[in-house]
């Protein structure tokens, strides 16, 4: 909530599928914030199933996650804001403006969110 409110933007972006990140992330986050937040409201995009590290290298086709139990449908881009499963690094660069050194990249998973990237 630090980052957020200095204006930072954070994006989560993760191998895991819809339902076990929004779980998790309830879980983990949506008890500590303001009584309006929740998860969500902390990331400007969050894509999952990313399938690291081919997200960093390659296109791959891209959904938007359109309803909270998950159903999905097909989209051409990712804007801020949006919900997404799979797509790629380059669209991500391109919806927010910012490319390659302008990001600080954090990952939890050596080979698949640091090698590559």
């Amino acid at each position: 909530l630090d980052q957020k409110q200095a204006g930072k933007r954070l994006l989560l972006i993760t191998n895991s599928d819809y339902e076990y990140t929004s779980t998790m992330m309830s879980y983990s986050f949506d008890r500590f914030l303001p009584a309006e937040m929740r998860w969500r409201d902390l990331f400007d995009m969050v894509i999952v199933s990313a399938r690291k590290p081919d997200f960093f290298s390659s296109d791959q086709s891209l959904y938007e996650v359109v309803t909270e139990d998950g159903l999905m449908r097909p989209c051409q881009s990712v804007t801020v804001g949006g919900l997404y499963c799979g797509g790629s690094a380059r669209m991500v660069e391109k919806a927010v403006g910012v490319s390659g050194d302008d990001f600080l990249y954090v990952g939890d998973h050596i080979y698949t969110d640091v090698s590559v990237a």
